[in-house]
């Protein structure tokens, strides 16, 4: 249950970053998810970046695709259907249209014992290659 708990928290905060305008009061976060936000917000102040906020279709998809790489089970960013983040983030409600460049990330997470907590996940992102 754990894991599933810090995959969601984990893709929740992909895809915050894709609602600019969205409030976080908006969206009813776990404590997991608030950490992780928490964590990524305070590393992206350092670099002078703004901060990432939720948007609500945006975290349903984050959820969705975090509770079928728990329950299937799979790690990827790309589902055994195919189904890429792009994909999820269109069914979500947005779309190209209007853009002449367009570009969606994704950054997926899971860990065990002492890795298994918001500070390592977010601490193993941002020292990976």
């Amino acid at each position: 249950m754990r894991r599933i708990l810090l995959l969601l928290a984990a893709a929740t905060v992909m895809v915050a970053l894709l609602a600019p305008t969205a409030s976080a009061a908006t969206v009813r976060l776990t404590k997991i998810e608030k950490r992780v936000l928490t964590l990524v917000n305070a590393e992206r102040t350092k670099r002078g970046l703004a901060p990432l906020r939720v948007q609500r279709s945006l975290t349903r998809a984050a959820r969705m695709h975090s509770r079928n790489m728990a329950l299937t089970p799979f790690f990827s960013h790309i589902s055994p259907s195919g189904r890429t983040p792009g994909a999820r983030v269109r069914s979500a409600g947005y779309t190209t249209t209007g853009w002449t460049r367009w570009r969606v990330g994704e950054t997926i997470a899971w860990g065990t014992g002492a890795l298994a907590t918001p500070e390592a996940i977010v601490y193993g992102w941002m020292h990976s290659r």
